[in-house]
C-alpha cells in the first residue's frame, strides 16, 4: 500500500511541475518575466517544485526527498499535531527558498 502511494505521490509531483510549467511559459516571450510568486505557490504544496521551475533540478530533487523523508518520518513516529507542524515548517522553507532563488533572478541590471 506505502509504494503504491509512493507511485502516485511521485506521479502527481511530475505531472504537477509540469503542468505549472507549461502555465508559467504561457504568453510569456522571455523566462525572466515569470513571477517569483508563482514558483512560491508551487513549492508550498509540493516543495520542489518551485525549485524545478526555477532551473535548479538537483535542488529540487532534494528538497522533494527531503519532503518524502520528513513527512514519512514525523507521521509514521511522532505525534500528530507535531508531525503536522514540522511537514507544515518545511513546506513553507521550500516555498521560501524558491520565492527568494527566483527573486534573486529576476533583477535587471
Amino acid at each position: 500500500m506505502k509504494s503504491i502511494l509512493m507511485v502516485v505521490f511521485i506521479s502527481g509531483f511530475v505531472l504537477l511541475t509540469m503542468s505549472v510549467d507549461g502555465l508559467a511559459k504561457t504568453n510569456l516571450t522571455d523566462q525572466h518575466d515569470r513571477s517569483p510568486i508563482l514558483h512560491a505557490m508551487t513549492s508550498l504544496f509540493v516543495p520542489g517544485s518551485g525549485q524545478f521551475l526555477n532551473g535548479d533540478g538537483s535542488r529540487a530533487i532534494a528538497h522533494f526527498m527531503m519532503t518524502l523523508f520528513v513527512d514519512g518520518f514525523s507521521f509514521t513516529y511522532l505525534q500528530f499535531e507535531f508531525a503536522l507542524m514540522l511537514s507544515s515548517s518545511w513546506h513553507f522553507y521550500s516555498s521560501c527558498q524558491a520565492y527568494t532563488s527566483r527573486s534573486c533572478f529576476s533583477v535587471d541590471f
